[in-house]
């Protein structure tokens, strides 16, 4: 048992008196048309998920002049931190956090774009990375991650070899992790541990 499309028609014989119907199958025809649907469908969603990639893309390009120089001026105030309040390096010191989660979020937005307009998929740029000190650059953005009252903790064992892979692809879902994790950490500690299992 199953569906079956048809398409009928009545056609009167005068002659005979006799009214006949007239049936024909038209799965093939519906199918045809469930495609053609689909494309254009597809075709839409494409060129809306285009238009906003492309704004994105030009947002973030407009956000990379104004960082370069908000992250100079930082620059600045940092060769005078000796004259800073305890307020003042820490607040420098979140606004400096706060700096790379947003170069970060713009380069994957260009990123993400230009793989999406040329069709293929981006290619990470392995290279061996010092996961000790990738966890250093996450510990001084944490400050611009993690509420008051959440603890991020690193953990990081000696024996913990490079990792061959993209850095800063993995410093951008490391930060994405983060983030959720102290989002949804009401209070207490997150852990960020990198450690060597058995092969």
């Amino acid at each position: 048992g199953g569906v079956m499309w048809v398409e009928s028609s009545f056609v009167f014989d005068p002659s005979a008196q006799v009214v006949h119907i007239v049936t024909r199958d038209i799965a093939a025809r519906r199918e045809a048309e469930k495609q053609r649907d689909m494309a254009k469908e597809a075709k839409a969603t494409k060129t809306t998920v285009l238009q906003w990639l492309a704004y994105m893309s030009a947002v973030a390009h407009d956000l990379r002049t104004p960082l370069t120089s908000f992250e100079m001026s930082l620059e600045e105030i940092a060769n005078e931190e000796d004259s800073l309040t305890d307020a003042g390096r820490h607040a420098l010191q979140l606004a400096k956090a706060s700096c790379g989660v947003l170069r970060g979020t713009v380069a994957q937005a260009v990123n993400v774009r230009q793989s999406v307009t040329s069709g293929t998929l981006p290619t990470p740029r392995r290279t061996g990375v010092d996961v000790r000190r990738m966890f250093g650059k996450l510990e001084e953005i944490v400050p611009a991650l993690s509420a008051s009252h959440v603890q991020v903790l690193f953990d990081v064992r000696w024996d913990v070899p490079p990792l061959l892979c993209d850095e800063t692809w993995l410093l951008q879902m490391s930060l994405n992790l983060l983030s959720n994790a102290c989002k949804y950490t009401s209070k207490g500690s997150v852990w960020v541990r990198a450690l060597r299992t058995s092969e």
